[in-house]
């Protein structure tokens, strides 16, 4: 039941009504006013709203266009290079993130935008021409210094390069014999595989396509003024092999293999260097696997892919390194293959492996210690040591690793990695574009109900 208005808030409901209506205008008369002023407002936003609406997708638009030209701002001049780039696993960042999806992630669920927005596991990848060639190119290409390939892939490829366990923490068996030549990653790899040739790969296998035969097949090749020693078919294990095993399956000189990779807190992750498997890529040939452990919420994810380890030596393993050792054969390996078309070893070819009768072996020269892996270009003089193949040398020092002086100057405070100032200058460019299209958004967001709320009120 109502209550009544007593006579006192009656008469100061009465002198209200006066005040907003200027002393003249009766209760009806004011409501009719502000019902107009409703409508106009309605009218004009009905109008101008579109145009709005057009006028900010538009400064999103060029703000975008913008932030992308400024990335490239001084490489006008290579327009073919930059567009191929765009399509680059450099530039995308899709190969790590494409494998996981399909694998690992899958397994345990994972969403990987959000694994990768979490992690910044992003903001290694080169968006800039200044990121991998420095600021003034056309003086001093930074490209062509493994200190700048590092900065991305010291988790594995730069470091067992340089002979170093992942992130150069502590020491490894050996470093790669191309590295003891005064080799870099730009000796091998070719432009096309960093730039990019304009098709969108979805993993470094399918990318990359520099073979051992590019320089090893070609007589007369010379690097850097060294001339390249040829592959001879002279050689019985080669006459043998052939058409059946990879290069590296044997000139590789120690593999990497991930454990305890744990996904969700990114912690306790310790890869060993004393285990060396063997499987069988899309083309049949046999050549070296990685063996990836992941947990992730008290499971266990086990997968096994073709991986070129950048260990190789010139040396190469014993024939009783795979025909008397079914564990290198990964005879009895349980786990998911990794990428397209590979496959553990058969276990009838197994068993013809390991069925072959193995001479006496003569013997092996005890390994030389590998000369300290530092980040400066070595001596094109310096003595390989190749002679831990056949021994999986298990020993691991904890040297620290010597980087060039001013490599650790600051840390990144995004990918928490040294040298990464155009990481950081990725970063701030990535925080301005997301801001512009927050504000974007949101200011069509407070056009889009103010439109509501005068349709709403209009008669």
């Amino acid at each position: 039941m109502r209550k009544k208005k007593s006579k006192k808030s009656k008469a100061i409901y009465s002198n209200l009504s006066l005040e907003i209506g200027g002393g003249k205008m009766p209760k009806k008369e004011g409501k009719r006013g502000c019902d107009a002023s409703k409508s106009v407002i309605a009218k004009i936003a009905k109008k101008n709203l579109p145009v709005l609406i057009v006028a900010m997708l538009a400064i999103s638009l060029a703000s975008v266009a913008m932030t992308s030209a400024e990335e490239f701002k001084n490489c006008s001049c290579h327009s073919d290079i930059i567009n191929n780039f765009k399509t680059s696993l450099h530039y995308t960042g899709a190969g790590m993130k494409g494998e996981y999806e399909k694998y690992a992630a899958k397994y345990f669920g994972i969403n990987m935008d959000e694994y990768y927005a979490k992690w910044n596991c992003s903001k290694c990848h080169a968006t800039t021409c200044e990121k991998c060639h420095g600021d003034e190119p056309h003086e001093v290409d930074m490209s062509k210094n493994i200190t700048t390939c590092d900065k991305c892939h010291f988790k594995k490829q730069t470091a067992t390069f340089m002979g170093d366990m992942p992130g150069h923490k502590e020491k490894g068996p050996s470093p790669d014999i191309h590295y003891t030549m005064g080799l870099t990653c730009s000796d091998c790899h070719k432009p096309e595989e960093v730039h990019g040739d304009g098709i969108e790969y979805e993993c470094q296998l399918e990318a990359v396509k520099t073979k051992c035969e590019d320089c090893h097949k070609s007589p007369g090749k010379t690097v850097k003024g060294m001339t390249v020693k040829q592959y001879s078919t002279d050689i019985n294990a080669h006459k043998i092999h052939e058409d059946k095993l990879d290069c590296i399956a044997c000139h590789t000189g120690w593999m990497l293999t991930c454990k305890n990779c744990h996904l969700d807190t990114r912690k306790g992750t310790k890869p060993v260097s004393d285990e060396f498997y063997l499987g069988v890529r899309p083309d049949g040939k046999i050549t070296t696997f990685v063996k990836m452990e992941a947990t992730y919420d008290n499971r266990t994810h086990v997968g096994y892919g073709e991986w070129f380890p950048h260990t190789v030596t010139d040396e190469a393993k014993d024939c009783s390194f795979c025909h008397g050792n079914p564990e290198v054969l990964c005879e009895g390996c349980e786990g998911e293959i990794l990428g397209k078309g590979g496959s553990f070893i058969p276990e009838e070819t197994i068993e013809k492996v390991l069925a072959v009768e193995i001479p006496p072996a003569s013997p092996i020269a005890s390994p030389t210690p590998p000369p300290t892996a530092t980040l400066q270009q070595p001596n094109s003089n310096s003595n390989a040591n190749s002679n831990t193949n056949s021994n999986r040398n298990t020993n691991s020092n904890s040297n620290a690793f010597a980087h060039t002086t001013g490599f650790r100057a600051g840390i990144c405070s995004d990918c928490n990695r040294s040298g990464c100032a155009s990481c950081k200058t990725k970063t701030v460019k990535g925080k301005r574009l997301t801001n512009l299209a927050f504000f974007s958004f949101f200011l069509l967001f407070l056009m889009h109900n103010f439109y509501k709320f005068c349709e709403f009120n209009s008669p």
